[in-house]
């Protein structure tokens, strides 16, 4: 099980994690016989969200990762319905366990694009991806931690 520790800054929760187009996709497409050049992953500063259904990055991030635009859809936000691109993709976290390195890969992702990035985060890490694991928070410590 891996876990990542986020701070809570300003009532705000940022933590990093990197976008990459789908790796199934890629696999598929070489053993078609499509040589694909991938870009390499796109690491991006994601406000961890629980009211955000879907997680979502920057449509420049998603050009930079070069993420499958796979459609448009209406999503809800805070200043109302907007329609905005789809992207498909896989999300990779970095978190350290035992004074190790790991990345945990969740593969063949949906991601919206986000379109409120702006100079703290360029990402919403959304209830999509926390309804894997355990989200707890420590209000007295300041100090979200997800498990997955």
């Amino acid at each position: 099980m891996g876990c990542k520790s986020i701070p809570i800054v300003q009532n705000a929760a940022i933590t990093q994690f990197s976008v990459a187009p789908s790796a199934t996709l890629l696999q598929q497409a070489q053993q078609m016989g499509i040589q694909v050049q991938a870009p390499p992953p796109v690491q991006v500063n994601a406000l961890v969200d629980t009211g955000c259904s879907l997680t979502a990055v920057s449509g420049q991030a998603a050009q930079q990762a070069g993420l499958l635009v796979i459609g448009q859809g209406v999503v809800q936000t805070a200043n109302g319905q907007v329609v905005n691109n789809l992207y498909f993709g896989d999300i990779k976290i970095a978190y350290v366990q035992n004074n190790i390195p790991y990345t945990a890969t969740f593969h063949n992702r949906t991601i919206a694009q986000y379109l409120g990035a702006g100079p703290v985060n360029d990402a919403l890490l959304g209830m999509d991806l926390l309804n894997d694991g355990v989200l707890v928070v420590d209000g007295t410590q300041n100090m979200m931690t997800f498990c997955w």
